[in-house]
């Protein structure tokens, strides 16, 4: 598959895309008391990310009133730029 566009630009946004959700793991792990609330607070965090971000669900199919907090959603901002560089 050919690559249109820099990929320093893209290996740039996806380790700052790793590094932000890495952070945001450690500091679910630094609040949480046990491993389970750990996990029930990734959860929490992680999959309205997931289902927002257009991955799993077709972002056009989404309600008017929903796009623009999945516009805001910064898993789709980095897919988007990872599909536009391919």
């Amino acid at each position: 598959m050919p690559i249109f566009g820099s990929l320093a630009l893209l290996a740039l946004l996806s380790t700052l895309f790793i590094t932000t959700n890495l952070s945001i793991g450690y500091t679910f792990s630094t609040i949480a008391q046990n491993q389970l609330q750990a996990m029930q607070m990734s959860m929490m965090f992680f999959l309205p990310n997931i289902l927002l971000s257009g991955f799993m669900f077709p972002f056009a199919g989404m309600p008017a009133w929903r796009n623009g907090s999945a516009r805001r959603c910064r898993s789709r901002t980095s897919s988007a730029s990872c599909a536009r560089s391919c």
